[in-house]
């Protein structure tokens, strides 16, 4: 399974549909779980961009189920630990991996 990825975009929501469809690529995930209402809307409409939509075409994908969450709200208390905060953990630590400026054409 991918588990990191760089793309250059403007547009956040792009990159959080993308990180959504490498998931459904993985038939072992039924569930996929984001903190982006609007990508989750996206799929849920049918109307991903059209990089998300490139990576998709002509692939078999089973049936999904993509939840959204709220995010960033800490850790839940009693000494669980908000998974979402682990992630984003974890992202902010990808950050310096990709270069700041996409690669010439």
């Amino acid at each position: 399974m991918c588990n990191a990825l760089s793309m250059f975009t403007e547009n956040p929501e792009v990159a959080e549909q993308m990180a959504i469809a490498l998931v459904l690529l993985d038939p072992q995930h039924r569930v996929i779980y984001s903190d982006s209402r609007a990508a989750t809307r996206a799929f849920a409409r049918g109307v991903v961009d059209a990089k998300v939509s490139k990576l998709l075409e002509d692939t078999h994908i089973s049936t999904h189920s993509i939840v959204w969450f709220p995010a960033h709200m800490g850790d839940l208390g009693r000494g669980q630990r908000n998974f979402n905060e682990s992630a984003h953990e974890a992202a902010r630590g990808l950050i310096s991996r990709a270069p700041s400026q996409p690669p010439p054409p």
